[in-house]
């Protein structure tokens, strides 16, 4: 018993204080979710990174310096002399692989779809955000409205128990009708505490999202049965809906990674110029060699990888229609059955 009069004057307590301070407005509410919402900030993050990425994204790879000692004597009477010999030579180059200027235009192909799908998963976490604080909001609004509705009523099923009771002791009425209406009174206390203990963990839920600015009171319910935009268009724009954004990306960089397994079946080529000193009595040398790849054995080494990339290509299509198809009959339902806020609305007690 103690502990549910304790519980009982925590929901009070947090109802009372709520009542406090400026109105919190459903723009507000959701405005300020998004600037403190953590998901946010780590996928904006995201983002930063991959733009950072792409810059040297397609570049060509950093040069090699080489420095070798060659024919150098172990033994006899020029053992480890690098000038006695004339064989012996201390070469001193730079070496540069070139790979294809295909190859290193899907690599900025690619860099570019991880920035465009970085950008996705910051708007699908935005909206994700977005939604669930609205929800938080409306049911909260909802509820307090239903439980100001509740106690509206306590006056008028109260003045029926005096009614009644006076009735009992002036012969005009029944126990039982006396008994029913103090029946009533206690139905209805009891959904009040109901209710109150639902409006106190749907703030605690709006508190994910806002902390201590969900302890503010609620300001009017908005007009939710007026679309930003007509019907027609918003079913026209599932692709905008927040799981889909993503896949574009996705799929741009499925595709590029397939284009460059393929790539990899042309061979690559590097450079390298070497100056190399021998001893006082023999000439320097210089060299310029080149090297090219040969990707003989694409059987084994480059055709599985884009058998791969392309089964995943595959699943990343069926994934979006999946996801589309399910969104499409969400749109649908969703404008047959009206929105959210007329739903919200037929809350009653």
């Amino acid at each position: 018993m103690r502990a549910s009069l304790c519980f009982l004057f925590l929901i009070a307590s947090s109802v009372s204080f709520a009542a406090d301070g400026p109105a919190l407005y459903f723009d507000e509410a959701v405005q300020l979710a998004l600037q403190g919402a953590p998901q946010v900030s780590a996928r904006a993050e995201g983002a930063v990174a991959m733009r950072e990425l792409a810059i040297s994204a397609g570049r060509l790879p950093d040069p090699e310096i080489m420095l070798n000692l060659n024919d150098l004597p172990v033994d006899g009477p020029d053992a480890w002399s690098t000038t006695t010999d004339f064989m012996t030579m201390r070469m001193v180059g730079v070496m540069q692989e070139f790979p294809r200027r295909e190859k290193r235009r899907l690599e900025r192909d690619r860099a570019s779809s991880d920035v465009d799908l970085a950008n996705a998963e910051l708007a699908e976490s935005s909206l994700d955000v977005a939604r669930e604080t609205a929800r938080a909001w409306i049911r909260l609004a909802a509820i307090e409205s239903a439980l100001q509705d509740l106690k509206s009523l306590r006056p008028e099923v109260e003045f029926g128990a005096t009614a009644a009771r006076a009735g009992v002791a002036g012969g005009r009425a029944s126990t039982a009708e006396a008994l029913a209406a103090e029946a009533a009174v206690i139905r209805l206390e009891n959904r009040i505490v109901e209710m109150e203990a639902e409006a106190h963990h749907a703030r605690v839920e709006l508190a994910r999202f806002l902390g201590n600015e969900a302890e503010r009171p609620l300001g009017p319910m908005p007009a939710f049965d007026r679309l930003p935009e007509p019907a027609s268009a918003l079913l026209a724009n599932v692709e905008q809906h927040g799981p889909i954004l993503p896949f574009d990306a996705e799929l741009a960089a499925a595709r590029t990674d397939i284009a460059l397994a393929r790539a990899e079946k042309r061979p690559d080529w590097s450079a390298a110029l070497a100056y190399s000193k021998r001893g006082p009595d023999f000439s320097d040398m210089a060299s310029l060699q080149f090297t090219v790849e040969l990707p003989l054995f694409a059987k084994n080494r480059q055709d599985p990888v884009i058998a791969a990339r392309s089964a995943t290509l595959r699943q990343l299509e069926a994934e979006r229609e999946t996801t589309l198809r399910a969104h499409g009959r969400a749109s649908k339902n969703a404008d047959r059955m009206g929105t959210d806020g007329r739903a919200a609305r037929a809350v009653r007690p």
